[in-house]
């Protein structure tokens, strides 16, 4: 097998990267990771390097580090860490440790790609990864998107080595003369990915050695099964908020987050694989006299005379900033969320109403902005409302 030539039809023919865009490669320093680094280097994409240090593994997660500071300063390439006290933020978010390093490592990648003006990360999952996660799914209970494992393009991760499996990985880095290091928390069982990978698996190959090809195998006819019908489940599924087939079909092509469609009575927005169905915002203008302030979180009522009509309602931004109510200073939404204990994920969901200025006057669920506060003199009371499910 000539592994660069097989990876590099991969790309082409899944049209993942192209010359002239910048990448952000993944790398733990592990033998997938390294392989990954080494193949697109070789290549001559544009790439720089993220390695993160979640502090789980004491001296082990150091030597890591050590690692890929080594290869990276050795072929040239430009490195980016970062180090999360990953036990204590689990602790705080009420998660696990694998879900918490999976939240703080996907949030970085996407400020990283902003700060570096890269197109996408690539990550090293493999053919194998496919397989165990696709039984994974099945042993926890799956529809058919379960079944059709990982994908070589998910918004801006990308998978290049998913036409090729551990043992090629490995084989490629000693043709090299390439060596990597190894996890010792992957030779443990205590975890449901490696009891599938020592355990599981190496039995079911004692049974048939095509045991992930065969897996793989099905998971592409079950895609190509379900190809014709995909486009109807999901307009099904979205025509009831008012959205038409047009929309659904541009829903479905999409790769990018943020992405935001809206129907006359709801806004669908993309997020990374899921779509994200809110009730539109409704905004009326009251006369202020005789109006009694409605105490809810799902409603706001505003200075209609101090707003700048339109509004528009749209997911938080980096850099987004108010005054909330109460508050006489200006303060980062980052840190206002924060101070909330929101998890990472619904920060990125977190919904501000913003005017033709582009001010701040609602951070939707939690807080008005204070320069737009009913007083005294108020004349007219612009009331915003949404319905939750």
């Amino acid at each position: 097998m000539n592994f660069q030539k097989t990876v590099a039809t991969f790309i082409e023919a899944n049209d993942l990267l192209s010359f002239g865009k910048k990448y952000i490669v993944a790398l733990s320093g592990g033998a997938d990771s390294v392989a990954l680094l080494m193949l697109l280097h070789a290549l001559h994409y544009d790439i720089e390097v993220a390695h993160c240090n979640f502090h789980l593994r004491g001296e082990e997660a150091d030597r890591d580090e050590a690692f890929v500071r080594h290869l990276c300063k050795r072929i040239g390439v430009t490195l980016h860490t970062k180090h999360f006290d990953t036990t204590a933020w689990a602790t705080a978010q009420k998660m696990s440790i694998e879900t918490a390093a999976r939240e703080l490592r996907y949030a970085w990648f996407d400020k990283l790609l902003t700060q570096r003006g890269a197109e996408a990360v690539c990550v090293a999952h493999h053919k194998d990864d496919s397989a165990e996660t696709i039984l994974m799914n099945i042993i926890r209970g799956t529809g058919t998107k379960g079944l059709l494992g990982i994908k070589a393009r998910n918004n801006n991760i990308l998978r290049p080595l998913l036409c090729v499996g551990r043992k090629d990985i490995e084989e490629y880095l000693k043709s090299i003369g390439q060596d990597y290091i190894t996890d010792s928390s992957n030779m443990k069982d205590d975890v449901v990915r490696n009891k599938m990978r020592l355990n599981i698996i190496p039995l079911m190959k004692e049974i048939n050695p095509k045991t992930t090809e065969n897996i793989l195998r099905t998971a592409e006819n079950i895609a190509e099964a379900i190809e014709g019908t995909d486009e109807n489940r999901l307009y099904d599924a979205l025509s009831g908020y008012g959205f038409n087939g047009s929309q659904v079909r541009q829903m479905k092509n999409v790769t990018e987050s943020g992405r935001e469609f809206l129907s006359p009575t709801h806004r669908a927005i993309i997020d990374r694989s899921e779509i994200i169905i809110e009730p539109a915002l409704r905004a009326e203008t009251i006369d202020a006299k005789g109006f009694e302030i409605i105490r809810d979180k799902d409603c706001a009522c505003l200075d209609a005379d101090l707003v700048k009509m339109p509004i528009r309602m749209r997911t938080v931004q980096e850099g987004d900033s108010f005054v909330p109510f109460g508050m006489k200073g200006r303060k980062l939404l980052s840190d206002f969320m924060t101070d909330h204990k929101m998890p990472l994920n619904e920060k990125r969901r977190q919904q501000v109403v913003v005017d033709a200025e582009g001010r701040i006057v609602w951070v939707v669920g939690l807080r008005p902005d204070d320069r737009f506060r009913i007083t005294d003199s108020t004349r007219c009371v612009l009331f915003l409302s949404r319905q939750r499910h």
